[in-house]
């Protein structure tokens, strides 16, 4: 397969996957995830439009250098890794968003942390391009799993849309009284 063909399909997998993906999801993002306690760090709903994209096109090239400096007779592991990762990636977004399994979204974003940051490690290693256009992507997926884990740990019943309607909006008034309960000296 030639130069133009090859970084197509090797950008184009991650990007048409994840977008299949993105319509599947539609529903429940508009319907559950508008009711969990968010932080007022989290990013606006568009930039995440935004951002995978961009992430998706750097992944897909990263990978796309290394299979042509090398493929899989040498940076098998480095590609393989790379599967794992991308496989990660695309299996939060149905664990976190339509079935409301937060934890597990969790765990998967912790494993996908690590998968990235083995994949850009390795990725450098065959080709210091592909590692450093992997930076981003460790960077903001790291940030995700932060975010997980807030939202998991304030959306302890989160498995229903019903459970979350019930449940008082998170506000940033609650969020400073948070802050200082947790900056304030135990009282004994």
């Amino acid at each position: 397969m030639g130069n133009a063909p090859s970084l197509a399909v090797s950008v184009g997998v991650p990007l048409i996957t994840s977008s299949i993906l993105g319509r599947n999801i539609q529903n429940d993002v508009k319907n559950w995830y508008k009711y969990l306690r968010q932080p007022s760090w989290k990013p606006p709903r568009v930039a995440f439009a935004i951002v995978w994209p961009i992430l998706y096109t750097l992944m897909g090239t990263a990978s796309w250098l290394v299979w042509h400096n090398g493929g899989w007779q040498k940076h098998s592991a480095a590609l393989s890794m790379y599967a794992i990762q991308l496989a990660l990636n695309l299996a939060w977004p149905p664990i976190f968003f339509s079935g409301h399994k937060l934890g597990l979204a969790l765990a998967d974003s912790t494993a996908l942390l690590a998968a990235v940051g083995a994949t850009t490690q390795l990725f450098w290693e065959a080709e210091p391009a592909a590692g450093k256009l992997l930076l981003p992507y460790l960077a903001w997926t790291a940030y995700a799993t932060v975010l997980n884990a807030w939202i998991w740990n304030k959306n302890p019943k989160a498995d229903s849309a019903a459970s979350l309607k019930a449940q008082p909006k998170h506000t940033k008034l609650d969020e400073i009284q948070e802050e200082i309960q947790m900056q304030a000296p135990d009282a004994k």
